[in-house]
């Protein structure tokens, strides 16, 4: 019994073969349209997608005019540290539509260059009209949903209760915008001015501290195209994917194809359908080979 299931199975794994060996042309030339389908949806996917942006980094402590000690149970950790509350705090706050609007405001705190009619709004002294015009207009609500999406803030803090390794707090700043150069350079700008301001005047301080110090520690921060190759990549990814899905479901239906057709097609299928030996085959014969042995037959 277990013979006769072996053979079976054999004889079905060679029967695909079979089937495929046939049709190894067709195959072929369906990998190879699968690859090329494949690699022009990467392009396109890609084509003309550059990000541009870079991450700043600042350090951000409590200072203090006097030596004071905190608590180890304060949330501000221990040497000047702050918190995870506060600074999960702080983030909600950079992260908010009103710093999205101080990164546009100048010195005097009053949105320029955006409007005749804001800037002569302001120019009369009308700030309050000013900003609320600015906040009503149609480039107000783009720009903050520019920068909320092209700037993100992060934190990390490591505290520790040795003096080797002090606790520290980090802010990261990733700025990432899609085909433009230009707006990722003047967001880079902003946040370089704006974010140490902003933070200084926000954090709120532990008892015992008079200030927030927050210090840019990247030097390296200048705004890049960040996926370089990316289309190169995606090329190469989609059409190994889609040539092989190709080849896979042409395989599958070349296969049902042929079993699904019942014809007697050799002697192995008249033995296995009618139980009887076979005692002869006559070989076929193409029209042209038939009438070169016609013609021999002549000659003889």
């Amino acid at each position: 019994m277990n013979e006769n299931i072996g053979v079976q199975e054999e004889i079905s794994l060679s029967e695909i073969f079979r089937i495929l060996l046939k049709k190894v042309k067709l195959l072929v030339l369906v990998l190879v349209l699968g690859v090329i389908a494949g690699g022009a949806f990467g392009a396109f996917r890609t084509y003309n997608v550059h990000y541009y942006g870079t991450q700043i980094e600042f350090y951000v402590n409590p200072s203090k005019s006097e030596e004071v000690t905190t608590g180890t149970g304060s949330q501000y950790g221990v040497y000047g540290a702050y918190g995870k509350q506060v600074m999960e705090s702080m983030i909600e706050l950079l992260e908010s539509e009103h710093f999205s609007e101080v990164m546009f405001l100048n010195d005097e705190g009053m949105p320029e260059g955006f409007d005749e009619e804001i800037d002569a709004l302001i120019a009369a002294g009308d700030k309050e009209a000013a900003f609320n015009a600015w906040r009503a207009s149609a480039n107000y609500k783009t720009l903050i949903a520019q920068v909320s999406k092209a700037v993100t803030f992060a934190y990390t803090t490591n505290s520790s209760s040795t003096e080797d390794n002090l606790a520290k707090s980090f802010i990261y700043v990733k700025i990432s915008v899609l085909n433009n150069k230009n707006f990722a350079e003047l967001l880079r700008e902003r946040v370089l001015v704006c974010v140490p301001e902003f933070i200084t005047e926000n954090m709120v301080k532990p008892e015992g501290y008079d200030t927030t110090n927050c210090q840019r520690i990247t030097r390296l921060d200048e705004v890049q195209l960040t996926n370089p190759g990316e289309m190169q990549s995606t090329i190469i990814k989609y059409g190994v994917l889609l040539g092989l899905a190709t080849f896979l479901v042409t395989c599958i239906v070349l296969i049902v194809i042929d079993y699904s057709d019942k014809r007697l097609r050799n002697f192995e299928h008249v033995m296995e359908k009618f139980k009887v030996p076979v005692l002869g085959v006559i070989p076929s014969m193409s029209a042209e080979s038939l009438s070169n042995a016609n013609k021999e037959a002549k000659k003889q």
